[in-house]
């Protein structure tokens, strides 16, 4: 048993490697953090025999590789932070994927927020 489960490891590590050329497409993509603990993986649904549409990427998400929308950086930039922290706060966000709207997440107020862009 413990000896099939590196096998598992080991297959899904090549599966990974290999995805990673083919999602990245010479552009800065990003797949979503993993939000479940997954003890069994269910078959891919992409990969490098099955590329994902243009505007997906092929991402590990919910136990199995599918092809999720490509996560980019949002428009505009960080304002800058007025505040001199003495004392860092939770993170309410890490990336701006997780901000809705045109918000982007920013260091502001002594931690990772959502907050408006300064357009450029």
């Amino acid at each position: 048993m413990e000896c099939e489960g590196i096998f598992l490891l080991l297959g899904i590590l090549a599966l990974w490697a290999s995805l990673q050329a083919v999602s990245g497409r010479g552009e800065e993509v990003e797949c979503p953090p993993p939000t479940l603990h997954c003890v069994w993986s269910f078959p891919p649904l992409c990969g490098p025999r099955r590329p994902c549409a243009p505007g997906k990427t092929c991402c590990y998400h919910q136990c199995r590789f599918q092809c999720l929308d490509l996560l980019k950086e949002k428009a505009g930039t960080c304002p800058p932070d007025p505040v001199r922290c003495s004392q860092p706060q939770p993170n309410e966000c890490g990336r701006d994927y997780e901000c809705s709207a045109q918000l982007k997440c920013c260091h502001w107020r002594c931690a990772r927020r959502c907050v408006e862009p300064v357009q450029e």
